[in-house]
């Protein structure tokens, strides 16, 4: 497979795609964190092997970035309640990739059709999206145009969400997503700065660096399916009222609140 390389970055040829339709975006602030996104990740790749908790706090930085892009993009796109979205809150922002991870895992299940979904990031009028399940009668086959402009149905939705994200947390260690979420936006702290019980332990960025590219890179994909088409998109619209429901089950925790760069 083809590899580009950016610094320390070998780009494959579905990320460099990626980043070559970044490339041509108009300069919007959101587009502006995107690119931010990279060069963080970047910069990590070449920190790795001189500071460790330099290239860490790149990573973490990464991560917040590519999802203020995303806050960004919705907000200039008027969804509703976008305009409750913090592009400076770090709990707001860890909280988006388990969010999009738990959409994920919600309709890969659905009413247990073991749904498919691909993409095609090919085409210059905008990135397209396939879902498709042919284990179920009437079968599930469609590309919708934009992208995510599609509804899922079902009663459970919002408990399926909800229990993805339970799992999430416990397996990571945590008893609750309130933890979890905590516990991820303090983590520049923890890398950073020393506790009562010494200095900072080295984060393992053998593991830590494809976890968070991966994540940037997953998160890159959905800012261009929302920046890429100037509409409000169904999926992203329900789905972003179901991500402010699970920012208030931790706004009312000021330990956690604490933890903004607003």
């Amino acid at each position: 497979m083809k590899m580009v390389k950016i610094g320390l970055m070998n780009l494959t040829k579905f990320e460099e795609q990626l980043f070559r339709r970044l490339k041509t975006q108009p300069e919007t602030h959101a587009h502006h964190c995107a690119r931010n996104s990279l060069i963080h990740l970047e910069k990590a790749y070449l920190l790795q092997k001189v500071d460790n908790e330099m290239a860490a706090f790149r990573l973490i930085t990464a991560e917040e970035e590519i999802a203020a892009a995303i806050f960004r993009s919705c907000q200039d796109c008027k969804y509703k309640g976008a305009d409750r979205l913090r592009p400076g809150n770090h709990v707001q922002k860890n909280a988006l990739y388990p969010f999009v991870q738990a959409v994920r895992f919600s309709m890969v299940y659905l009413d247990h059709a073991q749904i498919k979904v691909s993409l095609d990031v090919s085409f210059q009028e905008g990135i397209r999206l396939r879902v498709h399940s042919h284990n179920i009668h009437p079968k599930i086959d469609f590309s919708p145009h934009p992208p995510l402009n599609f509804s899922v149905s079902g009663t459970t939705q919002d408990d399926d969400i909800n229990d993805a994200l339970n799992r999430i947390a416990t397996g990571s260690g945590c008893q609750s997503i309130r933890e979890y979420l905590k516990k991820s936006a303090n983590l520049r702290n923890r890398v950073l700065y020393a506790s009562p019980k010494g200095v900072p332990a080295a984060l393992n960025l053998e593991s830590a660096l494809p976890k968070f590219r991966q994540t940037v890179f997953s998160l890159l994909v959905l800012y261009l399916m929302i920046s890429e088409h100037k509409v409000v998109q169904q999926f992203v619209q329900e789905n972003l009222i179901r991500f402010l429901k699970v920012v208030d089950i931790v706004k009312r925790d000021k330990t956690i609140q604490g933890l903004t760069n607003e």
